[in-house]
């Protein structure tokens, strides 16, 4: 398993205790955006791994990316909205930014490829 994908699953986690009860008691809209991008990362990776290197493993890592982005303005829109309050977004802000980072190298690994 990849080690990006490990993060993406501990993201989940981390979000869903974290950020959740208070997210959907304050913008529920927005926690139910946050709880979809937050799952399809690591399923788009989950499927992207089992191509190997082609472009349909290119196309679902830049599709776990582009919920990872999701993710991450997710919660900075619930930080920034006073609906969850820093501390309890900061650890799932910082493994989300990982978590982009590393996909963004696979992403950018597979166009060389």
């Amino acid at each position: 398993m990849l080690i990006v994908h490990q993060l993406s699953l501990q993201l989940v986690s981390v979000v869903h205790r974290d950020v959740m009860p208070q997210a959907r008691v304050n913008d529920p809209e927005l926690a139910d955006q946050l709880a979809r991008a937050v799952r399809s990362t690591p399923l788009n990776i989950a499927e992207g791994s089992g191509y190997g290197r082609s472009r349909r493993q290119k196309h679902h890592f830049r599709v776990a990316l582009g919920s990872g982005r999701e993710v991450f303005t997710c919660l900075e829109l619930l930080v920034a909205t006073g609906a969850v309050p820093a501390g309890s977004a900061h650890e799932a802000r910082a493994l989300s930014d990982r978590v982009n980072k590393m996909l963004y190298g696979l992403t950018a690994r597979a166009k060389a490829s």
